[in-house]
């Protein structure tokens, strides 16, 4: 996971994966998976589904291209820019910090890893 800020939309948060290359879209959007779990929590992905093209402003860069799937020992990597309304102030970030976690544990879950 690759998470930074964003300024164009300040209420979303664009998905980056180079096109579904560098994660498992589907892992990720199946019930209680990473990013469905974010929906549910009241975060919006954009995009929000597996069939809806990214923003090539926010396609995923560096990290998410040299240890996503399809890099040597790669694994599911998704690179994820925070719109402002989720950063403004230290509330809002510790409120979606505990989002992120607990989305990362659903997805776990979810998976089989945990």
């Amino acid at each position: 996971m690759d998470l930074h800020g964003q300024g164009t939309d300040p209420t979303q948060v664009f998905r980056g994966t180079r096109g579904g290359t560098t994660a498992d879209l589907a892992s990720l959007y199946v019930p209680r998976g990473f990013l469905s779990a974010l929906l549910g929590g009241g975060i919006s992905i954009n995009p929000g589904t597996t069939a809806t093209a990214e923003n090539p402003s926010y396609d995923g860069g560096y990290i998410v291209a040299t240890y996503g799937l399809g890099a040597a020992g790669g694994v599911s990597a998704v690179q994820l820019e925070f719109g402002l309304s989720y950063r403004n102030a230290q509330s809002d970030l510790d409120a979606n910090a505990s989002k992120i976690a607990d989305a990362i544990i659903s997805h776990l879950k979810a998976n089989g890893a945990l």
